[in-house]
């Protein structure tokens, strides 16, 4: 499936099959609590009375990165119905803007990490496990100690979740063939 037929969040049938579709891109996925509220409101023929406190509060927090503060949350309750829902749909659509830019990020920085490994390799000398081990070491992370610090590593780089999750399986896998050819 590529990127440009990937559906709304609704229009999946269940939360694994959502994730999946994401994932398989490298994309972000939203939390399950959201998800399940979406799909109880679009059940609901979009009625915005069924939306707590709770969800509006996560729904908000997913797209800017804080909880609402208490006045937006007074206001939003003393809005009516047709105002909440289009501030729901607003707040939606902004999700799906953030998901692409950050996807976009990811991509730019994985393009990034590798040119760095390539040059790290080509000037260093050493095979793309050294490179990454020297680049973190570089950065004072040593990857080797445990994967939560090699996690954190990728991470800062601005490498997104499938991406790190690659590089450290190959990175491990690579591990154990050079022990096994030792």
């Amino acid at each position: 499936m590529s990127r440009s037929n990937l559906k709304a969040a609704h229009e999946y049938s269940t939360y694994e099959a959502y994730c999946a579709s994401r994932r398989e891109h490298g994309l972000s996925v939203i939390p399950e609590k959201l998800y399940n509220s979406i799909m109880e409101d679009d059940q609901a023929t979009n009625d915005i009375e069924e939306v707590s406190d709770d969800i509006i509060s996560d729904l908000h927090k997913e797209v800017h990165g804080f909880r609402p503060s208490a006045i937006f949350m007074k206001n939003f309750r003393a809005f009516d119905k047709e105002t909440q829902k289009n501030l729901w749909d607003a707040l939606c659509q902004q999700l799906e803007e953030n998901n692409l830019i950050k996807q976009k990020e990811e991509a730019t920085a994985l393009v990034e990490f590798r040119n760095n490994v390539r040059q790290t390799v080509r000037f260093c000398n050493i095979d793309w496990r050294g490179a990454v081990r020297f680049l973190a070491e570089a950065d004072g992370e040593h990857i080797e100690d445990d994967e939560q610090t090699f996690d954190y590593f990728l991470w800062s780089k601005g490498l997104g979740y499938s991406d790190r999750r690659n590089i450290r399986k190959l990175y491990k896998d690579n591990e154990q063939k050079v022990k096994t050819n030792a």
